[in-house]
């Protein structure tokens, strides 16, 4: 997985001033070098003014180690189409799907060309997912735009709602099981349906004084999420910016829910583990082999840049049977086993960087 937003941190921390440039840390060029690994691109370092400044400049001489993992010919990425609109909604979708191998696409030329288990719509669900879903495909749809394919009714829309969700049925929700209320505040679509033994929403209510808070707050059955079985398929439908609120407060049961709704569409997960959240993962194919690749943010904090925390133990299950599973930036073959149709294997430590290459 690629979250982008950690991305655009490491590139917003560059300092570039006119006709002047400085070394922003060692460690800020590492992690930057390493998404570009992620990213298929060439390590890039940009000098705006005199040459002399790189009389200072010690970025580059930790990075031995990735040019000879670049020699053994283990570029990252065949393909990465990253959306144009950068935007809160495509932030907290792409912070949400954790470790979830995901591809992005802002165009729809895929379709009937290669497979994908589940496709998330963090603004817009065009027409052309219909035949996608008809064929067996799982579409979540997280947004109060209306699609363009028919999930529900839309009765009206509200630009900005300061309510409530109920959790009605915490069976469908267990990773909710002790909450009760999401909070809700923005844009929201009302759609025509029944939720009251789901998601249900609360209506704005009083904020104050502090003895009346919500003392007038009412239970609806207006549907916080909607499903619609279509042909062999299924589509979920979150009439409301749950990745925008992630992104803004990135409240613990937001992702909850999240998991909730995947676990329905797609139980079958393609890779599962125990690392750190802090722990970037991407999972890709190239040619006869899969590479696995394993960043350490865990020395990021804001704009400040510290030796990651050495982490060790981190179990991967990954779907598929491979043979064997090399790590290249720690030279050693790593024990595999099967187990319930995933090749299951521990990489013993984690510094900053791995690679592993299974086949």
């Amino acid at each position: 997985m690629f979250t982008v937003r950690n991305l655009l941190n490491i590139l917003r921390d560059s300092l570039c001033l006119p006709l002047r440039s400085a070394p922003v840390g060692v460690r800020v060029y590492r992690l930057a070098m390493f998404f570009d690994f992620l990213l298929n691109r060439f390590a890039w370092y940009f000098d705006n003014g005199p040459h002399c400044v790189l009389e200072t400049f010690e970025g580059f001489r930790p990075f031995d180690h990735l040019w000879r993992v670049r020699l053994h010919g283990y570029s990252l990425l065949v393909k990465s189409c990253i959306s144009k609109a950068v935007h809160e909604l495509f932030h907290g979708v792409v912070d949400l799907c954790g470790f979830i191998p995901f591809a992005v696409s802002d165009n729809l030329d895929w379709i009937g060309k290669r497979d994908f288990d589940l496709v998330i719509a963090s603004d817009w669900a065009p027409a052309e997912l219909k035949g996608y879903v008809e064929n067996g495909g799982r579409v979540l749809i997280a947004s109060p735009r209306e699609p363009e394919l028919q999930v529900a009714r839309v009765i009206s829309r509200s630009k900005d709602v300061k309510g409530y969700f109920r959790v009605r049925n915490h069976g469908m929700f267990p990773s909710l099981k002790d909450t009760d209320l999401l909070l809700l505040d923005g844009p929201f679509t009302k759609v025509e349906g029944d939720e009251s033994k789901s998601l249900s929403l609360i209506p704005t209510s009083m904020i104050g004084p502090p003895e009346f808070i919500h003392i007038n707050m009412q239970d609806t059955d207006k549907p916080g999420i909607v499903y619609k079985e279509l042909g062999r398929g299924q589509v979920a439908w979150l009439p409301w910016d749950l990745g925008a609120l992630y992104y803004r407060v990135s409240l613990p049961a937001y992702a909850a829910l999240f998991h909730d709704v995947i676990d329905r569409l797609y139980p079958k997960r393609q890779l599962t583990t125990n690392a750190h959240p802090l722990v970037e993962i991407t999972w890709m194919k190239q040619g006869s082999r899969n590479l696995l690749h394993l960043i350490n943010l865990s020395g990021h904090s804001q704009t400040g840049y510290f030796a990651p925390l050495k982490m060790s133990g981190i179990r991967i299950e990954v779907a598929g049977q491979f043979k064997t599973a090399t790590t290249i930036r720690d030279p050693h073959q790593i024990p595999t086993r099967m187990h319930d149709g995933y090749t299951v294997f521990t990489i013993p430590e984690l510094a900053d960087y791995e690679l592993v290459v299974l086949k």
